[in-house]
């Protein structure tokens, strides 16, 4: 009986030195990343009212939550948050699942342009468009679909061979997919964990669990309205699900990984913009003076913006969801590097 005490006393000793042990790593990591938000990159306080910071050191993963006293958070790991341009990435996993399926029928030369599209390489980001209201879709959706599309970028931008940033490609190979399969998209994807393992969904202004994000110090950001590009820019997840993709891309390769996410990392491409930046199919990749390659991918709307960035090599990964349209993705690579 004493020893059965004595052992159950030891126990609570142990959990308890493991508990004090791990919120010190907590309390430690926290005063450094106010550091490096607040001395080293000085992130002004009009611009930034509330944060979300998630840091991935292997298999641990540590969860702050950040706010000025005189400005209750409006973000939490509980509310879901707008994506913005980061919606490419879960439309990217769901387009390259469904486009497997024996029924769509892609022949090679369609799946030579939609790469193009993935890319970015299509020229359709200067293809002039007009503002949407709530009924009204952009011209060119309305004159071209598909491949014909594509074609008509080619004809309007004859020389664009490299890479240029097009929210528009996207949408139109959302468009393509929903007439070869006579439903809506996201109608396909809701409920199909392959599709869409991460649980993101169509924004709906209609939801007030959404944080409302700042233009500035004083004025709220109005929600976006979105009718034929969501797979580009209309997309929302809640930060854990967000958490969970991010650990799985930093264990790529690994037997942690998720198949799917493939197609994230394929056929990186050089960008233009520093020979350091190339650009996957779905990540954007850096590589640094002695080779070592980091990912990001960053996106931001109406009052909302995300930066994720990973170094598979180190183990460690970074999230950052800011109720601003200002990108941190600079804020992120400080964290990556100096934690």
């Amino acid at each position: 009986m004493v020893r059965k005490t004595n052992l159950f006393i030891i126990i609570i000793i142990i959990n308890f030195n493991g508990i004090l042990f791990s919120q010190n790593v907590e309390d430690t990591l926290l005063a450094q990343i106010k550091e490096i938000i607040y001395v080293h990159t000085k992130i002004p306080q009009k611009n930034v009212q509330s944060l979300l910071i998630g840091v991935l050191e292997g298999d641990s993963i540590h969860k702050f939550q950040l706010g000025y006293a005189d400005s209750p958070p409006c973000l939490d790991w509980n509310r879901p948050i707008l994506l913005g341009g980061m919606s490419k990435l879960f439309s990217l996993i769901a387009f390259h699942e469904l486009s497997k399926h024996k029924n769509i029928g892609f022949n090679k030369e369609d799946s030579t342009w939609i790469v193009e599209m993935f890319q970015h390489r299509s020229g359709l980001s200067r293809i002039p468009y007009f503002k949407r209201g709530e009924n009204e879709q952009l011209p060119f959706y309305e004159q071209f679909s598909g491949k014909e599309l594509t074609i008509k970028a080619k004809e309007l931008n004859p020389t664009v061979k490299n890479y240029k940033y097009s929210h528009w490609g996207y949408g139109v190979i959302q468009q393509l997919f929903e007439e070869k399969t006579g439903r809506l998209f996201f109608d396909i994807i809701r409920n199909d964990s392959v599709l869409n393992p991460y649980n993101v969904f169509i924004y709906d202004k209609k939801q007030s669990n959404i944080c409302q994000g700042f233009v500035n110090e004083r004025i709220k950001s109005p929600f976006p309205v979105f009718n034929s590009c969501e797979a580009s820019l209309g997309l929302a997840i809640y930060p854990n699900d967000l958490i969970r993709f991010l650990s799985d891309n930093l264990n790529h390769n690994s037997n942690k990984s998720e198949e799917n996410l493939e197609v994230l990392f394929k056929d990186p491409m050089p960008t233009g913009i520093r020979k350091s930046i190339d650009k996957c199919l779905g990540w954007y990749r850096i590589t640094d003076k002695k080779g070592n390659a980091q990912f990001s991918y960053a996106g931001n709307i109406a009052g909302h913006s995300v930066s994720l960035l990973f170094d598979q090599n180190k183990k460690k990964g970074i999230i950052i969801v800011a109720d601003t349209d200002e990108l941190l993705d600079q804020l992120g690579f400080q964290l990556l590097y100096k934690l």
